[in-house]
């Protein structure tokens, strides 16, 4: 089966707000949808030309690895329809999404799972794995005149309100 990915076609904002209210559950589509989503920051696998999986990148600062800081994107809210999973659209999605962030200017590219069981989704999937950083930390901005980020443990339940406070 061959996967098409594909930024979404202007019509298609409904059919990506159904793909995140049945995935994410959550009503943070409204705002998401609102005031931050953009066609040329998303992307979408189809089945028979209609979106089943969807997936957004977006700048977020810098990230301080080895050496200077590196102009970062964020990998957010990538979901598949639950009667297309498996398939290989999620994965498709990300790695669109990571070439279009490089491509872009963006060499760091950070994916943070929304659930913890979805590390091991990434885990379990070494070509993915190597493509990116999956962030187990929350990341706090550096004090005045620092360079840099600073990592800090942060559970799924933190990761859920701070992409809330983010989508805010």
């Amino acid at each position: 089966m061959e996967i098409t990915i594909r930024k979404p076609l202007t019509d298609e904002k409904p059919a990506l707000r159904e793909i995140w209210r049945r995935v994410f559950a959550t009503e943070d589509e409204k705002l998401f949808f609102s005031y931050h989503y953009s066609p040329d920051a998303s992307l979408v696998a189809d089945h028979a030309g209609v979106p089943v999986a969807s997936g957004y990148v977006f700048p977020v600062g810098s990230f301080a690895g080895a050496g200077k800081p590196a102009p970062c994107a964020m990998i957010y809210a990538v979901a598949t329809l639950p009667e297309h999973r498996s398939r290989g659209y999620g994965a498709a999605i990300v790695r669109e999404l990571i070439s279009a962030a490089q491509a872009a200017g963006y060499p760091a590219v950070i994916l943070r799972p929304s659930e913890d069981s979805l590390f091991e989704y990434y885990n379990e999937r070494s070509e993915l794995r190597d493509m990116f950083y999956i962030s187990e930390k929350r990341y706090q901005s550096a004090p005045a005149g620092a360079v840099g980020i600073k990592p800090t443990p942060a559970t799924a339940d933190e990761y859920s309100k701070l992409r809330k406070a983010l989508l805010s």
